[in-house]
């Protein structure tokens, strides 16, 4: 059988589906069934989760010592009749990944009736208020959260998504509850008032978003009567104000819309698990078998999708039409839009409306000009706009928004970050972008170089082959898309239909050049804050009455030199409310672009992209040592065969070493015991090179036996002990199994240790792909010294990064990425990609950085002293845009107000000003880089021979007079004292953006030093917290939609963090609801009756495996970075868990709340009723003078007293 399938069961009407060809390190298994009701579904066995033995066997009695030496003969792969699928051996999931399972349902906001707009967001909002077999409101979340799960769900415009993540043996009592959703909901009027408030809460939260603007004023403007012409949010005014109007019931509504739409047939599951494919495929036509085939009933004001009974049982996807595919076109006329932006921000959108792109997965031609459209090397659009100072970046493509890529059209853009210059000749900007597609259209009509798209080809391949292991719930979630009824996607290539780029027509890309990228046919958005910002305008609140799309657009003459002040009164979306006025693109316009269109050489510096140096071209996998080799065995779970007097007991254990000279293994039993044998067969024979569970052997020449309980794949963590005949694992009761210990060996070795370069190496040995990651950070002695240093270290790194614009787009083309990062204590560089070229890049990147430190009093020779002047302007935006998020600002104020050493945005744009020349400027960056240190971890596919080779080419680049620094003289990074009080001390501000309609407050408990037992106290009580209070404060009483709990570790001073956005309430009736919350907690948590549910789910997240060598190079490097060096603190939290008690916990509980070490930040927005109250009467310029004077207040309250040293490097 192909490795994609499995023998399945004859369930009674279940239809298999087409093969699915996954990538070759994909060793999952998949299979596509079809319900007797329609509904199809996708599983996914993840053999990196287990490969379980299916039934029960007695492997734990004794047997007689006479039968050891005879190898069994017979088959151990279990039987899969077995209905008892819950008595699984193998199920305390031996790698601890979580099982995840995406539904996905065919309708979504284009559906929505006019006259309740925002009804398939509301009503994906209301199926998690319970069920008739699951009435309680909060019982599904509550199930997920407490066992460590996560739940999640989105409205698209043509579909809506219900994604689980769980812990395997909480899989089908999570699916079970998830299912009720599409069988029988309870949608009461109730939780139908209350839900909309929270709908009204989330939309606050995005309205002064740019970005959603954007896509909302394309809704309110585009064609008449077309399916994205709705408010896909939806509010108050939409779902509850004009239906009154209209003597509309929205609950009737709500019924009438799940009535229609949510039924088998318009509905795609993708399930991955732990439990075999027929196991699966069995659970699922249980618990879905009653979601309905075919509509409940319709209601003939809604949009039809026409469903052929007959079809249901097919695999054929031409069956489906979508009511969407003859919309058309949503643009109108050509126009351009002049729009108010709410932060200080300049862009240019130029929009073509093309036909739906889903029939073209093969072939993909939008990709190839998005690939050449939005290129960054030299030659390119972008690069031509940096030399005229127009632009600072790019991107081309028709985007991953449902209103972007739908069955009626889809939108390609080309989105443009603009300087103040760029605003000013918008028009040259045009014309440089209509003489590029010129020049395509010519090199199309000559035919195009080969090797073009055969690179493109071989980087998507590339790509494909060697991805990452993803998370279960972004593999679900990432298919699930491609699923979508309307996405026309073949089954059997709904792994690599939307990655791979299978054949080249020329002839597609040329129809989409000459017929539709022309300037008749194109929107231009201009957005800039030289038209003022948003609250600005006094005027631009929503609109009353029944419309939620502009009806009679205000349009004004276009001038050739635009002035908003003379232009007269602008136009206002309804909704979001924002400001712009609109004009029809002039015919003159229109045909001097053509012109320019038209097929030839063009007269300006671009041309085609060079050919790609980055590619690479070695994949193999570097060998191990001899005395720690590779083996099938490694991280297997197995039970061995031990003599006990004349009996052989089977006891677990787990292979974590293979000496592949002498042929030995190494064993890992309970209790960390550890001893070697001889294999008795070599590793390259046929039993080893096809592994699989229920596989026997014998050690020791064939005195020990042993049975694999399960198989290690690549992405492996340690196997664990056990195969689930010693735990009852059903529902999440038992504490999962620890792994061994790995080997010192195994992890990070220290390769240099000098006060210029500490750096450590580490060889992949789980992930088995040709990659590696880097990281480093570079500590400067002077780094947060003044405004000044830090503001100087922002903008070099902006400069940096504007330098190797070219060739880090062309690594990033083949999946190597780096970035760059100023700090508080220097700077942060991070690389990852393919090992073959991944030091080329990092190398690139230091020796940029280091160019600074070499010249005096003018920029490096590979700098642009052009721009000097764009990155300043750049950066000045980044500080003015700082925290006009209320949200964001809270938390940015609580890390302010206890760290000394942070300087705020607004005291770093005053120390810019002082770095305007570049005289003054490298001034400071040469006192940055003249005292620095580098600490470094290399990780991936390298041996140390690599490790050395890039010590000493690190070495190189910094010179040999360097003398580095000790630790000692590493930049403070201390943590003020928060002083006890009786009540939170309070640090109250206005919000930054005068139009924020939110308040945002942040109560921060500041606890102790971290230590491993408080670490996981701390973590256990928030673990047990965070479902109560989002269920109590945001479901219950609505008090907004953000509301959340965590840890925070601020450079080694341990704390809980209560985080609260709402739209509803006083800041100050906000945070005494919280202290209540707490108070009444700890009543909870003396009865809680499930605390080991608790405890076992919190163990279950932390003992979860890395996803990724990323994954786990970030949690290396983290230990690096923090001075921690506890590798394997996950594990370490893990064992401790295991013995915290109720008792504890409670007696951890009152000593957090008798110290008294409170800070409640509160952001005060301009929102109407009380959210507003209290608010600080300061406003314009002055605020961000109030915000660090208010800082400056709180950190004198703490007297300047810190917690001092934590380790070597936090002090």
């Amino acid at each position: 059988m192909p490795p994609t399938e499995s023998r399945p069961e004859k369930d009674a009407g279940v239809i298999v589906g087409p093969t699915l060809t996954p990538s070759e390190l994909d060793k999952k298994l998949y299979r596509l069934i079809l319900l007797p009701n329609g509904l199809k579904c996708l599983l996914i066995e993840d053999v990196l989760a287990t490969a379980p033995i299916i039934g029960n066997e007695s492997d734990d009695e004794s047997t007689d010592d006479s039968d050891v030496e005879d190898e069994r003969k017979d088959d151990h792969h279990g039987d899969d009749d077995d209905d008892d699928f819950d008595d699984v051996d193998s199920n305390d999931e031996p790698e601890l990944r979580d099982a995840a399972v995406c539904i996905v349902v065919g309708v979504g906001s284009m559906y929505d009736p006019p006259e309740c707009q925002g009804l398939a967001h509301f009503l994906e909002h209301l199926l998690f208020m319970g069920s008739s077999k699951y009435p309680k409101e909060n019982d599904y979340d509550s199930f997920v959260t407490k066992r460590g799960g996560s739940a999640n769900a989105w409205t698209e415009w043509e579909h809506t998504s219900y994604s689980l993540e769980i812990p395997q043996d909480s899989l089908w009592g999570a699916l079970d509850r998830l299912a009720q959703f599409f069988i029988d909901p309870l949608m009461l009027p109730s939780a139908v008032d209350r839900e909309l408030n929270a709908i009204e809460s989330e939309f606050m939260l995005h309205k002064n978003s740019d970005s959603v603007r954007r896509q909302a004023l394309l809704s309110a403007t585009c064609r008449e009567n077309h399916p994205i012409a709705k408010f896909a949010w939806g509010n108050k005014r939409s779902l509850r104000d004009i239906p009154a109007q209209l003597g509309v019931d929205p609950l009737e509504r709500l019924w009438d819309f799940y009535k229609s739409y949510y039924f088998a047939a318009n509905m795609r599951l993708v399930l991955c698990s732990a439990y075999s494919l027929d196991v699966m495929q069995r659970k699922v036509l249980e618990l879905f078998q009653n979601v309905p085939a075919l509509p409940r009933s319709f209601n003939g004001n809604l949009l039809p999708i026409s469903v052929d009974p007959d079809s249901i049982s097919s695999w054929d996807t031409s069956s489906y039409n979508s009511p969407m595919a003859d919309a058309g076109s949503p643009l109108e006329q050509p126009r351009i839009y002049r729009i108010v932006p709410v932060k200080d921000r300049h862009a240019l959108s130029i929009t073509w409306s093309l036909p739906p792109i889903f029939a073209d997965w093969r072939c993909k031609p939008y990709d190839f000009l998005a690939h050449l459209l939005g290129h960054e090397a030299s030659g390119s659009l972008l690069a031509y706009m940096k030399s005229k100072s127009w632009a600072t970046d790019c991107m081309a493509g028709v985007g991953e928004d449902g209103c972007e890529r739908a069955s009626s059209h889809a939108l390609f853009t080309i989105s443009l970050t603009l300087s103040e210059q760029g605003v000013m000749g918008w028009k040259s900007i045009v014309d440089a972008t209509y003489q590029y597609i010129g020049m395509l259209r010519k090199q199309s009509m000559e035919g195009w170089p080969p090797w073009m798209f055969d690179e493109l080809q071989r980087m998507h391949e590339l790509s494909y082959r060697y991805e990452d292991e993803q998370s279960p719930d972004e593999l679900v979630e990432g298919i699930a898309d491609d699923f979508s009824p309307h996405a026309d996607m073949p089954p059997e290539r709904l792994l690599d239909g939307s990655s791979l780029m299978f054949d080249f027509d020329a002839v597609a890309i040329q129809k989409l050049l000459d017929e539709y990228l022309v300037p008749g046919k194109a929107r231009i958005d201009l957005s800039s804050s030289t038209f003022g910002q948003s609250a600005d305008y006094s005027d631009n609140t929503a609109m009353e009455g029944i419309e939620t799309k502009l009806c009679h657009l205000r349009l004004h003459v276009e001038e050739e030199n635009f002035n908003h002040e003379l232009a007269g009164k602008p136009n206002v979306e309804p909704m979001f409310g924002t400001t712009f006025w609109c004009s029809e693109i002039p015919e003159h316009y229109i045909e001097h672009w053509s012109k320019l269109a038209e097929p030839q050489a063009p007269t300006i510096a671009i041309h085609l992209p060079p050919r790609n140096p980055f590619i690479p071209t070695k994949f193999e996998l570097k060998p191990l040592p001899d005395h720690d080799s590779r083996h099938p065995l490694i991280n297997c779970s197995l039970k061995v065969s031990v003599r006990v007097g004349k009996k052989v007991q089977w006891l677990p254990a787990t292979p974590i070493q293979y000496d592949s000279k002498n042929n030995l293994l190494l064993l890992s039993y309970e209790g960390d015991n550890e001893q070697w044998h001889a294999i008795d067969k070599a590793a390259s024979d046929a039993k080893f090179t096809s592994l699989r569970a229920g596989d026997e052997g014998t050690l020791d020449k064939k005195r020990i036996k042993f049975r694999v309980l399960s198989v290690s794949h690549s992405g492996s963590a340690p196997r664990l002990f056990g195969d689930g005949t010693d735990f009852d694992v059903e529902d999440g009761t038992a504490f999962p199994p620890i792994p061994p210990a790995l080997a010192a060996n195994r992890l990070p070795q220290e390769i240099s240790n000098t006060n210029v370069l500490k750096m450590w190496f580490m060889q992949d040995r789980h992930f088995h792909r040709p990659t590696a990651d880097f990281r480093a950070q570079i500590v400067c002695a002077q780094a947060h010294l003044t405004s000044i240093h830090r503001a100087a270290a922002d903008l070099l790194m902006e400069l940096v990064v504007d330098a190797l614009t070219e060739p880090a787009y062309l690594a990033s083309l083949c999946d190597l990425t780096y970035s760059i990062e100023a700090t508080n204590i220097g700077f942060s560089v991070s690389a990852s990609g393919y090992d073959d070229n991944i030091m080329s890049l990092v190398i690139k990147v230091l020796d940029t950085l280091f160019s600074f430190r070499k010249t005096k009093g003018i920029l490096p020779s590979d700098i642009n002293e052009k721009r000097f002047g764009a990155c300043i302007e750049l950066l000045e935006r980044k500080y003015k845009n700082a925290g006009m998020n209320a949200s964001s600002l809270c938390s940015n104020i609580r890390l302010q107000c206890i760290c000394p050493s942070y300087w705020s945005a607004n005291e770093k744009l005053k120390a810019l000003s002082s770095l305007k020349t570049v005289n003054n400027f490298m001034q400071t960056a040469n006192t940055l880089l003249s005292d620095f240190a580098i600490e470094a971890l290399y990780h991936g596919n390298i041996d140390k021979t690599d490790a050395v080779n890039a010590k000493n080419m690190i070495l190189q680049l910094v010179g040999t007079g360097m003398k580095g620094l000790a630790r000692k003289s590493y930049p403070s990074q201390s943590v003020l004292k928060i002083p006890r009080s009786t009540a939170p001390t309070i640090v109250r501000v206005p919000s930054v953006d005068p139009a924020e309609p939110n308040t945002a407050v942040e109560l921060y408990i500041q606890v102790a030093k971290d230590n491993l037992r408080e670490r996981v106290l701390l973590d256990l009580l928030v673990h047990i917290l965070e479902e109560p209070l989002y269920d109590q404060l945001r479901t219950k009483e609505q008090m907004g939609y953000d509301v959340s709990c965590d840890t925070r570790w601020s450079y080694g001073i341990m704390g809980i963090v209560f985080h609260i956005v709402t739209n509803v309430m006083s800041a100050e009736a906000t945070l005494d609801r919280v202290l209540k919350f707490l108070h009444d907690q700890r009543k909870e948590l003396e009865t809680l009756k499930d605390f080991g549910e608790y405890v076992n789910g919190l163990a279950r997240q932390k003992l979860t495996s890395f996803n990724s060598l990323t994954d786990a190079t970030n949690h290396y490097w983290s230990e690096i970075r923090d001075g921690s060096f506890q590798w394997q603190s996950w594990r370490d939290e893990a064992i401790c868990l295991q013995g915290i008690s109720k008792d504890e916990l409670l007696q951890t509980f009152d000593k957090i709340f008798a110290l008294n070490n409170m800070v409640a930040v509160q952001v005060i927005g301009h929102g109407e009723g009380e959210v507003s109250l209290q608010r600080p009467n300061v406003d314009g310029p002055n605020v961000r003078d109030f915000l660090d004077a208010q800082i400056a207040v709180l950190r004198g309250r703490c007297k300047n007293q810190t917690w001092g040293r934590i380790n070597s490097k936090l002090f």
